[in-house]
């Protein structure tokens, strides 16, 4: 299958020694055919974090991660969760784009 920028996906990531494998949703930045870049997404109260919501597609209120940046390969990938577009989509990558700029 082919994901794209704005996908959330459902990862298979291995947990601690006693945990095994742990499956966790990541919002896909960039895509090609053997390496995506994605953020992590999580219900945590605790960070401040970009929130999707049911009008977003989520099922349960989470939020994405921008500071949680990872490659992955498509091949521990499980599923396509759904995409996110629109105003909210673009609301992401504004704030990504600040987030880079602070490099300069």
């Amino acid at each position: 299958m082919n994901y794209k920028p704005g996908d959330i996906v459902l990862i298979a990531t291995e947990g601690s020694k006693n945990k095994g494998i742990r499956k966790r949703p990541a919002f896909v930045i960039y895509a090609n055919d053997d390496t995506l870049i994605a953020c992590g997404v999580s219900r945590s109260k605790k960070l401040k974090g970009i929130p999707l919501t049911s009008k977003d597609g989520a099922i349960k209120n989470c939020k994405i991660f921008l500071h949680y940046m990872f490659t992955i390969s498509p091949d521990i990938i499980v599923k396509k969760l759904f995409s996110i577009t629109g105003s909210k989509k673009r609301e992401i990558y504004k704030k990504l784009k600040q987030k880079i700029q602070l490099l300069r």
